[in-house]
């Protein structure tokens, strides 16, 4: 069969059948890379950042299947999972007809993809940060009585996806790799802070100062979210 032709036969599959339905709450990374595109690009994300997001999921579960402790099926899911976006990547790099494609079809099939991730380890091996986005923090802040509370392991996670996110949007635009800078580094500040107000927790039990903690974690949630905002802003200007 011709290449083309196999191609056009998987892009048919794919708008037809859908292997894990979605049935939560978007994910966050393609909810805040679409929103960088929707003015100028149709809402679609470019090709070469979506391929730059395949390869970070595949590092992903990589890393995943090197300290997961997983069994056997669950290897198995892995190596099937990275076949599934490698095969995605040479759609992306073989047919100019996935370009106005890749947002309906192909960056359906890999939220499917995170999803099936999402629902088979549902935080066992690995926290999961995939439908949580700096937008959600008023929620949190809602949720969690005392915000300390809030796994610190999430939001460390948090923080270096976003960090992610705008080292590949950089990459795509280098003339906003000088403007960048400084937000990247406000994130590797904040996370470095984050890490030490939380092991500031044992030299505080027993004092009434303990409370402080809570308002400066509250500090932090608010300033992760003014450098997306910022970084948003600055981008789709």
């Amino acid at each position: 069969m011709d290449y083309q032709v196999l191609i056009k036969s998987f892009l048919s599959v794919i708008l037809t059948v859908t292997i894990f339905p979605s049935s939560v709450s978007s994910l966050r990374e393609i909810e805040f890379l679409s929103s960088l595109f929707q003015d100028r690009y149709g809402n679609a994300i470019p090709s070469e950042i979506l391929n730059g997001v395949l390869d970070r999921r595949m590092d992903k579960i990589n890393e995943l299947k090197e300290n997961g402790n997983l069994t056997s099926e669950e290897l198995v899911f892995c190596d099937f999972a990275i076949h599934s976006l490698e095969f995605m990547q040479v759609l992306l790099k073989s047919s100019q007809e996935t370009e106005h494609l890749a947002h309906d079809i192909l960056i359906k099939s890999y939220m499917d993809i995170v999803q099936s991730f999402h629902s088979l380890f549902n935080d066992t091996k690995v926290p999961s940060i995939e439908y949580e986005s700096v937008e959600s923090l008023n929620k949190v802040m809602n949720e969690y009585s005392n915000l300390t509370n809030y796994p610190m392991e999430k939001m460390k996670m948090l923080i270096k996806d976003y960090k992610s996110d705008f080292n590949l949007l950089i990459d795509y635009r280098m003339d906003e790799k000088r403007n960048s800078a400084l937000l990247i580094d406000a994130l590797e500040t904040l996370q470095c802070e984050i890490v030490a107000t939380a092991e500031s927790d044992d030299k505080l039990k027993g004092f009434k100062r303990r409370s402080a903690k809570q308002e400066t974690m509250r500090i932090a949630w608010q300033r992760f979210e003014l450098i997306v905002k910022v970084f948003k802003k600055r981008f789709i200007n």
